[in-house]
């Protein structure tokens, strides 16, 4: 769907952003863009959609490039940004004059969307509040039924009931094959259980570009109820429960050490391990995709 090779971007002369990122965004899969403040996951996102062009290196849709705005892109593309802006009219002018650029977009979806939100379709744009807005763009972006859905910081602004609907809609989105989902975030707890596949952006690089499966096969999540920290672990983590660990699998097998209680591949947990120790977490990546 979308394909990069050797992306490279830079705001200004000598300040590189990004450099030779290659990657792909596969249908049927919900893929999570971390990484540090400043790093380029925004960035990232907007030369996904052709709202940035690069530097060299090349990224597209199917064979299309994305910098052409081609009808095409534009159709089957939709972003949400972080801070939506949103033109001072009503709604259902917005969507009058929005919604003809997509030819999926279905006016009952976004019903049904804004009526789990809360919102009317009756409300002016310019009165809204962060939370609302991202209500509106969320709704939008969700009716539009494009094949890549590209989101930055989606749930900021939203309240707690807010955050569930957005789940339960992407798990419902992504019902109908074909279609994917880039999520770029910091709130790991408010999207970590949709995700498919992890991308971690560090130092102008894209040095992680694996699915949980793979993740789950290379590295082991476990829940030390309290007492001693087991021996060779990547990251240890106090809980109220005692410690979360994170271990090479493959060690933990080769020593036969006991696993107290596994646990689910935990998101935000493999990314501090990966923060603190990134050659071992590498490694353990690198033995199980070879």
């Amino acid at each position: 769907m979308i394909n990069s090779n050797k992306l490279t971007f830079s705001y200004k002369k000598g300040n590189r952003i990004l450099s030779d990122i290659s990657f792909s965004i596969e249908p049927d899969q919900i893929y999570g863009i971390l990484g540090d403040n400043g790093v380029g996951k925004t960035t990232l996102i907007q030369l996904m959609c052709g709202l940035l062009k690069p530097d060299s290196g090349k990224i597209s849709y199917g064979d299309i490039e994305m910098f052409s705005h081609s009808a095409k892109v534009i159709e089957n593309i939709f972003i949400v940004t972080e801070e939506p802006m949103l033109p001072a009219i009503t709604l259902k002018n917005y969507i009058k004059a929005t919604a003809p650029f997509y030819p999926k977009f279905s006016s009952d979806d976004m019903s049904r969307y804004l009526e789990a939100f809360e919102v009317s379709e009756d409300i002016h744009l310019k009165s809204l509040s962060m939370g609302q807005k991202k209500k509106v763009i969320l709704s939008f972006a969700l009716a539009t039924n494009v094949s890549v859905l590209l989101m930055d910081e989606p749930t900021n602004g939203l309240d707690i009931s807010g955050k569930s609907h957005f789940r339960k809609f992407i798990s419902s989105y992504m019902e109908v094959e074909g279609r994917s989902v880039v999520i770029s975030t910091h709130q790991l707890r408010d999207v970590d259980a949709l995700l498919d596949h992890i991308m971690i952006l560090r130092g102008e690089n894209l040095l992680i570009d694996n699915t949980i499966e793979l993740i789950n096969r290379a590295l082991i999540f476990e829940l030390i109820d309290g007492g001693a920290v087991p021996q060779n672990f990547i990251f240890a983590q106090p809980s109220p429960a005692g410690y979360i660990v994170v271990r090479d699998r493959s060690k933990v097998v080769d020593q036969g050490l006991n696993i107290n209680r596994e646990l689910e591949v935990d998101i935000e947990q493999f990314y501090q391990a990966f923060k603190e120790k990134p050659t071992e977490v590498l490694a353990a990546l690198s033995a199980v995709s070879e």
